[in-house]
């Protein structure tokens, strides 16, 4: 049941997009391209999928996202500051409506606490989530990936949706 209901969610948040024609493209560190991974397993994402970018060093966030070397000394690399500069970095490389970017702790002292960015092309505006947590490496990294896709659901559902994120074309 559990798996049906993961492979909804998933299909929500691509239906969401390809109802309102919108490109998405995703920068992702401490979910290691999890989120990209579930995106892609669903059939049409093509046209509406442009990049997703595994950003696990500070390096490649700093080069690639262009978020500033200022940002990660003083908050972190796991930060919501990042998080913000990832989701906007991520969008405007790869020119997509919207970037979701994705950092933080899978295991450790700080294990499930994450940052989830989300940054809208047309609104101009970027909203950040701190998620917490429980379980694992493998649990953190798949609940922050889903969280991330529920997001992207919620954000791209129409007038046409019935509240729970489905259209009566399904």
């Amino acid at each position: 049941m559990a798996r049906l209901q993961l492979i909804d969610e998933v299909a929500d948040a691509v239906r969401g997009l390809r109802i309102g024609n919108t490109t998405i493209s995703i920068a992702e560190s401490c979910t290691g391209g999890l989120i990209s991974h579930k995106l892609t397993n669903i059939r049409g994402i093509s046209d509406l999928f442009l990049m997703g970018i595994v950003a696990y060093s500070n390096e490649v966030k700093k080069l690639v996202l262009k978020v500033k070397k200022e940002t990660i000394d003083r908050f972190g690399a796991a930060s919501a500051e990042v998080a913000r500069e990832m989701a906007e970095g991520i969008a405007t490389l790869s020119n997509s409506d919207i970037g979701v970017s994705i950092t933080g702790f899978a295991d450790g002292e700080k294990a499930g606490e994450v940052y989830l960015g989300i940054h809208e092309r047309r609104g101009k505006r970027t909203i950040v989530k701190r998620l917490d947590l429980r379980g694992g490496r493998a649990e953190v990294k798949e609940q922050a990936a889903m969280m991330a896709i529920e997001e992207i659901s919620r954000l791209t559902r129409t007038p046409a949706d019935d509240g729970d994120g489905r259209t009566g074309d399904a």
